[in-house]
């Protein structure tokens, strides 16, 4: 039996409800995962300082953003702080 295991290394980008919420803005309108990250890495969507922070950041949300349904992603743009973080 194979399980889906949610990555929780949050030492490496913590919770980043704000970065997440800025690439589920972007999934919202471009609707397909490799155009997202291909903008977020040459739009420095993440107002990263380098280009390894942008990746390293990216390669820890991405995992966690793709296993969000449809209707999950527009939550976590629509509602508080408070319910971002429950729904990351």
């Amino acid at each position: 039996m194979k399980t889906d295991l949610y990555k929780l290394s949050f030492t490496g980008v913590s919770l980043a409800v704000r970065e997440s919420v800025k690439i589920s803005e972007i999934h919202l309108q471009i609707k397909d995962w490799d155009i997202v990250r291909k903008k977020v890495w040459e739009e420095n969507i993440l107002q990263a300082r380098t280009r390894s922070s942008i990746q390293r950041t990216y390669q820890e949300l991405a995992p966690r953003m793709v296993r969000l349904n449809e209707e999950q992603i527009e939550l976590l743009v629509e509602v508080n702080y408070q319910e971002q973080r429950q729904l990351l």
